[in-house]
């Protein structure tokens, strides 16, 4: 195909590795996207002042209720995104917010985690690949964890009165359509920090995009007659085969030739 193989090498503790991984140049990402209910928590001053400034500026009579306006003027994107950035640990070009759209009282803004390529990232024990879902399960399970509501049907079937709908809701939004994390037993959930923003609702949605010339790791199967685990070989492609000379393993260097069959993943040495 049109991607790179890679095999063996040396992992963080040093420990020879056998095993095959391909990277793609061609294939799909699943794109994770959390919409966030936000209110600006502001004082009384400045409530007045900003909805005084809405109604004028729109052109509305003294009166006209919030929600029949703008999205407010104070309510500052870039702020929220350095708080979002700062509680979530991750760099400025791993996070998107949307435009705000007025969504009754409060703002609403769909916020997205680009997928950082080639790398790992610790705070949250998974590949750059990896990143976007980590993120949002874990945004999603704090929110949980702090009663804030999921908006969508669940919700309003639940309010209906229907035990079981509740039920049923309720696990509904406990798991959602995202494969829900292992949460860690150890983990301490700190205090929400001062943002000047109140989160009031969200919502996580998971859908699939086919991207021509995405980057993305596979990893091959294990094949019958492996070669001894190593680094500092030589391997190149030609008929079909991987042939692969030399190297280290664990126990010292090694003059070895084997050939993998790309069609049948079967190892041969020579």
């Amino acid at each position: 195909g049109d991607g790179v193989l890679v095999f063996g090498g040396i992992d963080a503790a040093s420990a020879k590795l056998g095993d095959l991984w391909e990277l793609c140049t061609v294939g799909s990402r699943t794109h994770y996207e959390l919409t966030l209910n936000v209110e600006a928590v502001l004082t009384a001053e400045e409530v007045d002042a900003d909805l005084a400034a809405r109604q004028k500026g729109a052109a509305k009579p003294k009166g006209t209720p919030a929600d029949e306006l703008a999205p407010l003027p104070l309510f500052d994107v870039r702020v929220l995104r350095t708080a979002l950035e700062a509680a979530l640990e991750l760099p400025a070009e791993a996070v998107t917010l949307s435009e705000p759209a007025s969504s009754g009282g409060c703002v609403s803004l769909k916020l997205t985690i680009e997928p950082l390529l080639a790398i790992g990232w610790r705070a949250y024990g998974v590949d750059g690949e990896e990143l976007p879902r980590a993120v949002l399960c874990r945004m999603r399970d704090r929110l949980l964890a702090a009663g804030v509501p999921e908006v969508g049907a669940e919700a309003a079937d639940a309010k209906a009165g229907d035990p079981k709908a509740k039920g049923a809701a309720k696990e509904k939004t406990r798991k959602g359509s995202v494969e829900e994390l292992e949460p860690s037993a150890e983990e301490e959930r700190p205090p929400p920090p001062e943002m000047g923003f109140a989160i009031r609702g969200w919502a996580l949605a998971e859908t699939q995009e086919s991207i021509p010339g995405v980057l993305s790791w596979r990893q091959w199967p294990a094949s019958g007659g492996a070669i001894a685990a190593r680094s500092g070989h030589t391997a190149d492609v030609a008929n079909g085969l991987m042939w692969v000379f030399g190297g280290s393993s664990a126990k010292g260097s090694l003059g070895d030739l084997a050939t993998l069959d790309l069609a049948t993943t079967d190892w041969t040495r020579v």
